[in-house]
């Protein structure tokens, strides 16, 4: 008798709680909740369209939430007010703004909180500060000139430059400014004429440009002094003159590097004064004989 009325008990109690659910279902589906918040549109990248920069990622936006039945109770998620997006996939450009319309908005909202709400805005737009990219005409430094061996009585020929010391770059006015590209040369034994091809450095990714690697060229030779006589005609007299000469081994080895020394005179008060000169920029005087000669 006591087992029957326990498990009359039972179901009683299980009866209550089903009709209880129900109850509680039926009023939980009719709920309809609405809730206005502002959320903080977060970009997530700073460039967008190749044409502007955000000065400002972040884009305060007011907004209705609306939601029924069980999703109601769960509204507590929109506490978190910051919701971030890629601005590649969402932000629109024109000629003077950086913008998010309506639609882009509502599939933000969707992406982060869900599609079982519904998202209702006042603007058809959101704007982002913003600034347009900018051109800029860079010089481009050589570095690591110290790290470069020179073999023993050797001196340069080319001192090593670029064959382009400058690069045009392309991006937000505030990174062009920082900007100061460069080369970096390897250390190296360097002998006789050499090319590198050099990395581009110094670039910021959000800074564009067409050149990645320059090349740089630069030319040694081993040094010699060397004495040579040189015949000049003064009047109708044949003046030897000799010439201490240094520069490239090979230049002054060449048998036709005399026909670029000049060597001329000219009357100063009662003697004549020779003048040699040397074409070639490589190579120094260091001394003649002699320097006048009597008249």
């Amino acid at each position: 008798m006591q087992r029957i009325q326990s498990n009359k008990l039972i179901e009683g109690t299980l009866f209550v709680a089903f009709a209880f659910a129900v109850w509680f279902a039926m009023r939980v589906a009719k709920t309809n909740v609405s809730r206005q918040i502002n959320i903080e549109l977060v970009a997530q990248g700073r460039g967008v369209g190749d044409q502007r920069w955000l000065t400002d990622t972040t884009a305060e936006v007011a907004i209705t939430i609306e939601a029924r039945g069980l999703d109601a109770l769960f509204m507590k998620k929109f506490d978190r007010r910051k919701v971030p997006f890629k601005s590649v996939d969402f932000i629109n450009t024109s000629p003077k703004h950086a913008y998010v319309i309506r639609a882009d908005i509502k599939a933000i909202l969707r992406e982060t909180f869900g599609s079982e709400y519904s998202y209702i805005l006042t603007k058809d737009t959101v704007v982002f500060p913003s600034e347009p990219m900018v051109y800029a005409k860079k010089h481009v430094n050589v570095m690591g000139l110290e790290e470069i061996v020179l073999p023993l009585d050797s001196r340069w020929v080319v001192r090593p430059k670029l064959l382009q010391d400058s690069i045009m770059i392309y991006g937000p006015s505030e990174l062009v400014a920082a900007c100061n590209p460069y080369v970096q040369i390897p250390k190296s034994d360097w002998k006789g004429a050499k090319t590198y091809e050099l990395a581009l450095l110094g670039i910021n990714k959000a800074i564009r440009t067409d050149k990645h690697w320059l090349p740089l060229s630069g030319e040694i030779a081993q040094w010699t002094e060397e004495k040579f006589d040189k015949t000049i005609k003064i009047k109708d007299r044949e003046i030897s003159v000799e010439l201490w000469i240094s520069g490239p081994m090979n230049v002054l080895a060449n048998e036709s590097f005399l026909n670029s020394v000049e060597v001329s005179w000219s009357l100063e008060e009662e003697r004549y004064r020779i003048h040699p000169q040397i074409e070639n920029y490589n190579v120094d005087l260091l001394n003649y004989s002699p320097k006048y000669v009597a008249i």
